[in-house]
């Protein structure tokens, strides 16, 4: 066989396969994966509103690998010392990176899903309103039309306190019905249990939890349970004044 009939076909035979290879990306793309680690949480606070008392904090984001990660779910529940469930909470409503309201206050919107590049790190300032899917709130759903009624909403307002004169039954049956939602509410050690599922670019899901403790004193507990009294929600049944609470935070562990 002609010796440069041979070395030309093979020529051949090399420009197909580069050409080939060439539709493809490199080689070491199909090994990239995402990989999300957490910070520890910080600016973490609970806050007491119409919803009952949800929590505000800020979860820092971390993409450690070489390709791309989509954060998918973020869960957040409360545990007592003994690791009882005492309050659980809906997926968080997090921080536009955009908008504003009126006021140029941040507008915080339902989380969906949220891509991290490699080496981008992502903060959720997340608000996590109480999860009322378990409790009997029939009378919640009854009374705070009732409630909006009363305070005859017309508009914007303004105004930094206004006088309401809001029947006492009114405040009262609101006031037993959200005991219910702040029973969990004692002075004691706490868990903040939050779980996060993302993907990786194969589609591949994946767990990460992380454990945080505080503590709240009887002052705060107190604080709480006073901001849902007849005697307060009578001066504050708008809801304008809010209880914030700021415990100290210390991480136990994530994995």
């Amino acid at each position: 066989m002609n010796i440069e009939r041979i070395s030309s076909v093979g020529a051949t035979i090399i420009a197909l396969a580069a050409l080939v290879a060439s539709q493809f990306p490199p080689l070491y793309t199909y090994f990239q994966s995402g990989e999300v680690v957490e910070d520890e949480i910080a600016d973490f606070a609970l806050r007491c509103g119409k919803q009952g008392v949800f929590l505000t904090t800020k979860v820092p984001y971390q993409n450690v690998g070489d390709g791309y990660a989509t954060i998918l779910s973020i869960r957040l529940k409360l545990r007592d010392q003994q690791g009882t469930l005492v309050a659980d909470f809906q997926d968080p409503r997090v921080q536009s990176e955009k908008k504003v309201d009126a006021l140029m206050r941040p507008v915080f919107e339902p989380f969906v899903r949220k891509a991290i590049a490699p080496t981008e790190h992502w903060v959720a300032s997340a608000v996590f309103d109480p999860d009322w899917s378990n409790q009997n709130i029939e009378a919640m759903r009854v009374l705070l039309p009732r409630l909006d009624d009363a305070l005859g909403y017309s508009g914007f307002s303004f105004d930094i306190k206004e006088e309401y004169d809001i029947d006492p039954e009114l405040i009262s049956a609101l006031s037993n019905a959200y005991q219910p939602l702040i029973d969990w509410v004692e002075p004691g050690n706490y868990v903040i249990a939050l779980n996060t599922i993302w993907n990786d670019e194969d589609g591949k899901r994946h767990t990460l939890t992380s454990e945080t403790r505080f503590a709240l004193s009887a002052s705060e507990a107190a604080a709480v349970k006073r901001y849902y009294s007849p005697d307060f929600l009578s001066e504050n049944p708008d809801f304008f004044r809010s209880c914030l609470i700021t415990p100290d935070i210390q991480t136990t562990g994530s994995s």
